[in-house]
């Protein structure tokens, strides 16, 4: 009897034991997840801007850390809100969602590569995945584009005002260049009025520098050599019959302006005429 219970005894150990280890295995089997908050749930600030990347870690020898923070840098723009104004160069230009999305998304890699003053927060990897995380403080990101925006229109306000003496001398292709110039200039901001005060009355500047360019675009005169040209098909065009002469809305010539020309049933052999 005394054998029996023994024996019961030792099974019933094992019994235990096996079930406690088997236990024990299905508990350390069970993932821990060890990602920082970020990376499970994008946090939500309301006094920063938040960006962040990652990348895959290839074996192709790939740079994953600098992917990750080309990502966080995009994501980090794509925060900042892009809104065209009615009273706007972009809403005069071009009415048009495709175009102004097409711009906004422009404005977003461009702010990418300038953004300053972004903090690493911190890193995050795994055997096969990088993680970046960035913050922007809002206030600091605002004070900068400020500064940005008013060199810009300090600029593009002298530039037109260049433009205009050229364009009262008769001297339009300067002019056009000078506006164009002045385009460029305030090229990151076409999304807004920038009003500005010209000798006491209030503009919008892309606006008007856009009219004020397409009205000396207008007012150039292309006039020909020969008013008529008659020719037979296949038979070249002597240079000198098919002459222009470009000048200002002052009548005064401007040299090296080039003239295209497009026929609708033949082509020229040289379709740029100085």
């Amino acid at each position: 009897m005394r054998i029996l219970f023994s024996l019961f005894a030792i099974i019933a150990f094992f019994a235990l034991s096996s079930c406690k280890s088997k236990k024990e295995v299905k508990q350390s089997e069970i993932p821990i997840d060890d990602r920082p908050f970020w990376v499970k749930s994008r946090p939500i600030q309301s006094n920063t801007y938040v960006g962040i990347g990652s990348a895959r870690k290839l074996s192709s020898g790939a740079d994953h850390i600098q992917i990750a923070k080309n990502q966080a840098l995009t994501d980090l723009a794509s925060e900042i809100s892009i809104e065209v104004s009615g009273s706007s160069l972009l809403n005069q230009m071009e009415n048009n969602f495709e175009y102004k999305e097409r711009f906004q998304s422009n404005i977003r890699t461009k702010t990418a590569k300038q953004l300053k003053g972004y903090e690493i927060q911190d890193v995050y990897e795994t055997p096969t995945q990088y993680w970046v995380y960035y913050t922007l403080d809002k206030s600091k990101y605002l004070r900068e584009l400020e500064q940005r925006r008013k060199t810009a229109t300090e600029l593009a306000i002298q530039l037109r005002r260049q433009a205009q003496s050229f364009y009262l001398n008769g001297r339009d292709q300067e002019a056009i260049e000078s506006y164009l110039k002045a385009l460029e200039a305030i090229s990151d901001f076409w999304n807004e009025p920038l009003k500005v005060d010209d000798n006491g009355s209030d503009i919008f500047l892309g606006n008007t520098l856009y009219t004020e360019l397409t009205t000396a675009i207008r007012s150039i005169q292309i006039d020909p050599i020969k008013d008529d040209i008659e020719w037979k098909i296949g038979l070249s065009i002597p240079r000198d019959l098919i002459g222009f002469q470009i000048r200002s809305h002052e009548g005064n010539l401007l040299p090296n302006i080039p003239v295209f020309l497009n026929l609708s049933d033949a082509r020229l052999k040289d379709p740029t005429l100085y």
